[in-house]
């Protein structure tokens, strides 16, 4: 009884350190590449306050399946119409990703204001408007990542 009761103990310790040792990978990768994040608030009495965080892994995933999703022909398609901008779409990727914190867009009018920022590690689109306020957070290197996956 004794040894079944130590093979029991040295099985659960194992299962114990397996779910630990994967628990703490996956959420190295999720802190190594950051989330999107999108949050909305509308400014009307009673108005939907909501923010949803994404691990970017996982649209690293969805994108690493979206060419085998989207049918053939509108991938031949989008690479034929972006092919003479893959230069400089692919110079523009690998720029914004590395240049320092920027403002790269701010309008302001008198219906709101639109700011596109480049932080240390993510780019950050903020549209406030009279209704709404819709601020977008994505990793610095996510345009890349789609023009990898879609070959381009």
């Amino acid at each position: 009884m004794k040894k079944l009761l130590k093979i029991v103990a040295i099985l659960s310790l194992a299962a114990f350190l397996t779910t630990a040792v994967v628990g703490i990978a996956l959420a190295a990768v999720v802190v190594k590449d950051g989330f999107v994040t999108v949050a909305i608030e509308e400014h009307s009495p009673g108005g939907t306050r909501l923010t949803i965080p994404i691990p970017a892994s996982l649209l690293n995933l969805a994108l690493h399946f979206a060419p085998a999703i989207i049918p053939e022909e509108e991938l031949v398609s989008m690479r034929r119409e972006l092919a003479p901008y893959a230069p400089a779409l692919r110079a523009a990727a690998d720029a914004l990703e590395d240049c320092p914190r920027a403002r790269i867009v701010d309008i302001r009018s008198d219906s709101g204001t639109v700011q596109v920022v480049k932080g240390r590690k993510h780019f950050t689109v903020d549209v406030r408007g009279a209704e709404a306020d819709v601020r977008v957070s994505i990793p610095a290197d996510t345009l890349g990542r789609v023009l990898n996956a879609f070959g381009i």
